[in-house]
């Protein structure tokens, strides 16, 4: 766990890159996130968009390789970024400040997903999902499931994940961090997942 920092571990202001073009609109949007919405690229980079007109707020900076997969939390106030550079990033959404980067993965982080009590799953290659605590930047627990692919929160209790492994589905609980259910029925692996109402879940493949 290593909080963020200009001068060593992120480039110079906090790994932010605004766009020429938008600089005179950047002031503006700084206090408000609720419009805007940020996408991960293979150019290790996150870019914040602002849906209304289309245009780039900023461009965030941390990561070493691939950015693979990001979460909202704490309503959007904040972002959080997994990448094949075997970490996790915290970062403010006002400000594209670089908060902490969360390290205990030994493969590439492929999925993640708020929690409730302000925690956070991280899925990955190294066959691992490790929950967090977003506060502390610490690990709770290790739920071992083989390449994990994405991650759906279903309560405050439970997490469905998808493997790449199979073609099953592992319900979670996080109240003993135990495997609760196998959900059975697709052909292939599973690769996407989201939580309906009245206990029911999707999922892809």
């Amino acid at each position: 766990y290593r909080r963020g920092s200009p001068s060593s571990q992120t480039p110079p202001e906090d790994g932010v890159q605004t766009c020429s073009d938008d600089d005179d609109d950047d002031d503006d949007d700084d206090d408000d996130h609720r419009d805007c919405w940020g996408v991960c690229s293979a150019d290790d980079g996150i870019i914040i968009w602002r849906i209304a007109d289309g245009t780039r707020c900023r461009r965030l900076v941390g990561h070493e390789e691939n950015v693979n997969c990001m979460a909202p939390l704490r309503e959007g106030s904040l972002l959080a970024s997994g990448s094949d550079d075997l970490s996790v990033i915290i970062w403010r959404v006002a400000d594209g400040k670089h908060l902490a980067t969360l390290e205990g993965h030994a493969e590439g982080v492929t999925c993640l997903a708020e929690l409730e009590r302000d925690r956070l799953a991280s899925g990955s290659w190294d066959n691992n999902i490790v929950i967090w605590s977003i506060t502390h930047g610490t690990q709770l627990a290790t739920l071992e499931e083989a390449y994990p692919t994405c991650l759906a929160t279903l309560d405050g209790n439970r997490l469905a994940s998808g493997s790449d492994f199979d073609t099953t589905i592992v319900i979670w609980s996080l109240r003993n961090d135990t495997e609760l259910a196998k959900l059975e029925g697709h052909d292939k692996n599973v690769t996407c997942l989201a939580p309906l109402e009245d206990g029911r879940l999707a999922s892809g493949s």
